[in-house]
């Protein structure tokens, strides 16, 4: 249990650090502030929301496959919510003129 704990955290983690370095791509410098406190707030929040639901809702014997279904489900939902908001929603990399100029 503590392992599924541990792998969970480094997860979350790894998102979290994701999404981190997206947001401060995509977000004007002005608004970057109150736009990472709020994400970051959120993340937390249902963080330890989800600790919370899981501790009232797994038994003592910690057999819960409904949860583990239903888990999934979340899980897939998401995906394909993603592939169906992003598709052609890409714009194609800027061109760039490069040119060499020799060092004599």
């Amino acid at each position: 249990m503590m392992g599924c704990g541990f792998f969970l955290g480094v997860a979350g983690q790894m998102v979290k650090l994701c999404v981190d370095t997206a947001m401060q791509i995509d977000v004007d410098d002005a608004l970057r502030g109150h736009v990472f406190a709020v994400q970051d707030s959120v993340f937390w929040v249902s963080f330890v929301a989800a600790i919370a639901a899981a501790a009232a809702l797994i038994p003592d014997d910690g057999h819960a496959p409904l949860l583990i279904l239903a888990g999934t489900l979340v899980y897939l939902a998401g995906l394909v919510a993603h592939a169906l908001i992003g598709r052609g929603q890409r714009t194609p990399a800027a061109e760039v003129d490069v040119t060499v100029k020799n060092a004599e």
